[in-house]
């Protein structure tokens, strides 16, 4: 029984050892695990990255029939008139109209806005525009209080708001000057503008 007891004290410890050895084992293994998936995971997004480098080289390289037209000469250029080279040439105008001031819609405070508006117009048409923007300006005036009085802080946050909103005075003041005519004035421009 003596013999017994000391086969399983000698037994128990080299089973204690070698739980030990496996744990030690397990975690260099765990650290040696997650520097092997750190340097997959480098490579990986290096390739990626190589790849990606590549295909844009690709996609965006001339392909051999324009290679070879740009080392031809030059063909003569037509005048075919682009659509916004119609609009940089042309000399325009311009008519400042008043200071305009009103009250925002907003019910939790008063807020107040101040615009002062020009209107362009092509040279050859600014004569016979003015003076209709002068004999009707009382109108116009009513039309753009009224219409800011109307408006809130959010309908100006934006290019895209801003640009909707001289878009709209712009087509208002042409149909109400010009009704079923050409519209002759070509755009609203802000030269002041404020939000109090």
């Amino acid at each position: 029984m003596a013999k017994e007891e000391e086969k399983q004290t000698t037994e128990a410890p080299t089973e204690a050892s070698a739980a030990a050895a496996e744990d030690s084992q397990a975690s260099e293994g765990g650290k040696g695990g997650l520097l092997g998936l750190a340097i997959t995971a480098l490579i990986v997004v290096v390739l990626a990255a190589g790849i990606g480098f590549g295909l844009g080289k690709f996609i965006n390289a001339p392909s051999k029939a324009e290679a070879s037209e740009d080392t031809t000469e030059p063909q003569e250029e037509q005048d075919v008139p682009s659509p916004d080279s119609s609009a940089q040439n042309q000399k325009y105008d311009y008519y400042t109209f008043e200071k305009i001031t009103g009250n925002l819609d907003d019910p939790r405070m008063t807020r107040y806005i101040i615009v002062t508006i020009k209107l362009a117009m092509k040279s050859d048409d600014k004569e016979k525009s003015e003076t209709l923007i002068v004999q009707e300006k009382p109108r116009l005036t009513n039309w753009l209080r009224t219409y800011f009085t109307g408006c809130t802080v959010d309908d100006f946050r934006g290019p895209k708001k801003m640009n909707r909103i001289r878009r709209e005075i712009c087509d208002r003041f042409n149909e109400l000057l010009w009704p079923g005519k050409r519209p002759l004035i070509r755009e609203v421009l802000f030269s002041e503008f404020a939000i109090q």
